[in-house]
């Protein structure tokens, strides 16, 4: 195994998947689809999707949620605080991240939710990595649900792209299922 030098790839270089035909009757139009993520995974390694069904509606739930939150004073935002949480979700502050350890951390706030256990389910008595409750913010009716319904609905996209790669390496559709079972995925939103 050679060293390769990392080679930097413009964002506009990044190919656009329509990823619709995924759910085409025509199995050619799926196959198309496939063989495209197949082709951009092996020249970019990573590709935009477009498509996707995801309700522009709950997007745009999702955004209006999230300024919703980030508006509100500091104090208010601190009580749900990643470290009140045993599974390190909730609200990260300003600066609160410094990943490359350069002494100058990120100039962004957070908040982290995951698939929302109960702290007696077995994983979280087990202190299973990223298995926990999330912590909720008051104050913010609709935060809970929206929140809830877009991360099901990223959780769902994810398996069927998972499906697909699967698929454009040959292998059956459901070869990387056990990987999508019990997921550690988190949603973060970034302010």
């Amino acid at each position: 195994m050679t060293d390769a030098p990392a080679r930097i790839t413009p964002i506009s270089a990044l190919p656009l998947i329509d990823i619709g035909g995924l759910n085409a009757a025509k199995p050619l139009v799926r196959a198309g689809v496939v063989e495209a993520i197949r082709d951009a995974c092996l020249s970019q390694g990573f590709f935009y999707i477009s498509g996707h069904g995801i309700a522009p509606a709950l997007v745009e739930s999702v955004l209006m949620e999230s300024r919703g939150f980030f508006d509100r004073p500091l104090v208010e935002r601190l009580r749900v605080r990643r470290e009140c949480s045993i599974c390190h979700r909730g609200y990260e502050p300003m600066g609160g991240q410094d990943l490359e350890q350069t002494g100058t951390p990120d100039l962004k706030e957070a908040f982290y939710l995951g698939v929302d256990l109960a702290e007696d389910d077995p994983r979280v008595l087990a202190r299973k990595v990223n298995h926990g409750p999330n912590q909720w913010p008051r104050g913010l009716p609709g935060f809970r649900g929206v929140m809830e319904d877009y991360f099901a609905a990223m959780l769902e996209l994810s398996v069927r792209l998972m499906g697909s790669i699967a698929l454009s390496l040959d292998l059956p559709e459901d070869h990387f299922a056990g990987f999508c079972a019990d997921p550690g995925a988190l949603l973060r939103l970034l302010h």
